[in-house]
C-alpha cells in the first residue's frame, strides 16, 4: 500500500494513486485491479447532509463532499473516528431516510432518488 513520506506534500502518494482529501476524510483511487464486465460508477459532487437534533437544532454531518467510485477500482475511504465515512457510505446507498440531501449523485451516468439506489 502506498503511503506519503515526509518530503511528499499532504494529499499525495505515490505509485500511481489519487488521494482526495476533505477536511480529515479521503477517498483513495488504486489502480485497476481487474477487468470489470458489469459495474456501477457512482460520482457525487457537493453531497452534504444535514439532520435536526432534539433540541431542533440543524447539525451538518456532511459538507460538500465530491469523489467517486468505478468498477475495477480499489478505493480506500480513509478519516479518524467521527470524519463521516460510515456517513458518506449510508447517504450514498440510500440507507439514511432523515434529514436533508444536497448535491449530486450519479450512478452510471443517471441521476436517481438517494432514498431508493437504482
Amino acid at each position: 500500500m502506498a503511503s506519503n513520506t515526509a518530503d511528499e506534500p499532504r494529499g499525495y502518494c505515490s505509485a500511481g494513486v489519487e488521494m482526495t482529501t476533505t477536511g480529515d476524510t479521503a477517498v483513495v483511487q488504486m489502480a485497476e485491479v481487474a477487468p470489470v464486465a458489469n459495474g456501477t460508477t457512482i460520482i457525487f459532487t457537493d453531497l452534504s447532509y444535514q439532520v435536526q437534533l432534539a433540541d431542533g437544532a440543524d447539525k451538518t454531518l456532511l459538507t460538500a463532499i465530491s469523489g467517486s467510485f468505478s468498477p475495477g477500482k480499489l478505493t480506500a475511504l480513509m478519516g479518524p473516528s467521527g470524519s463521516g465515512k460510515t456517513t458518506l457510505l449510508d447517504v450514498l446507498s440510500g440507507r439514511k431516510n432523515q434529514g436533508t440531501v444536497t448535491g449530486s449523485v450519479l450512478y452510471n451516468g443517471e441521476h436517481c432518488r438517494l432514498a431508493s439506489v437504482c
